[in-house]
């Protein structure tokens, strides 16, 4: 079937009943266990949407579900999609344009991430400051309209978020996250590149969300869990099954803190 997003998203919508929602949330690796500590009203497996890309990796359920919680409606996407499936940037965003469609306010990304950092330690999560993308960036033309992507998140939400971590006791790190093509996880050489570059966080997916959003009036968060540490400086080779069991030790710290931003975000008047 010809992908068609328009197409795509009008399902969605009648069979969401045209709700407006006011924060939108791709869950990423092993981080789907959140949906469950909010309301559900209706979910929608992507396998039964007409021409919705097939997420192809273990921990990404493929599954968007509309919630409550604190009285407002919230769009949760259990699941991405990724470039390194064969899928082109067009379906990658399509997460994206279904929440902007809905007139989400925010869209909060997250993401599994090999730490770079001395300081970044499996369980750890990071709220991402900046993206770095020196060797992809033919990958993301057209995402935006703008003469200069701007990749540097706001400084606000970051503060907002960190601040929010810190009223509810959980430790956060923030910094800069690295988009690496995968499917194969980085080599040790690439790895000191990026941390001598100043990266603290790498992983396979994010930064196209991010760079979308940031032309649209839709504002974005991004925040990593780092499940293992990246390759030349964990002494164990690198494995998918690691990443979806870190992310299981520390899915009550990242709930707690998702609901808690959920909670303070200022809510749209219209």
């Amino acid at each position: 079937m010809q992908f068609d997003s328009e197409k795509i998203i009008s399902f969605i919508k009648e069979e969401f009943g045209l709700e407006k929602v006011e924060t939108s949330i791709v869950l990423g690796s092993g981080l789907g266990d959140f949906a469950d500590h909010l309301t559900k009203i209706k979910s929608i497996k992507t396998s039964d949407i007409p021409g919705y890309p097939h997420s192809t990796i273990i921990g990404h359920a493929g599954e968007i579900i509309l919630c409550t919680y604190t009285g407002v409606n919230i769009l949760l996407f259990k699941g991405r999609i990724h470039l390194y499936e064969g899928y082109d940037i067009s379906k990658v965003i399509l997460p994206t344009k279904i929440a902007i469609s809905f007139g989400s306010k925010y869209l909060i990304v997250t993401n599994a991430a090999g730490g770079i950092a001395d300081e970044m330690q499996p369980g750890d999560l990071m709220v991402i400051e900046d993206v770095f993308f020196p060797h992809y960036k033919s990958k993301f033309v057209g995402l935006g309209s703008k003469n200069r992507i701007l990749n540097k998140l706001s400084s606000d939400l970051i503060e907002f978020v960190l601040k929010t971590g810190e009223r509810e006791k959980i430790d956060l790190k923030s910094g800069s996250y690295a988009f690496s093509l995968g499917p194969s996880y980085e080599t040790p050489a690439e790895i000191q590149f990026l941390k001598k570059a100043g990266c603290d966080a790498v992983g396979m997916s994010t930064v196209p969300e991010i760079i979308f959003s940031q032309n649209t009036d839709m504002k974005v968060i991004g925040i990593s869990c780092i499940t293992n540490l990246a390759a030349g400086i964990s002494k164990t080779k690198l494995t998918h099954d690691e990443v979806t069991e870190t992310a299981n030790q520390v899915k009550s710290k990242f709930s707690n803190l998702l609901k808690a931003i959920i909670e303070k975000l200022p809510v749209s008047n219209s």
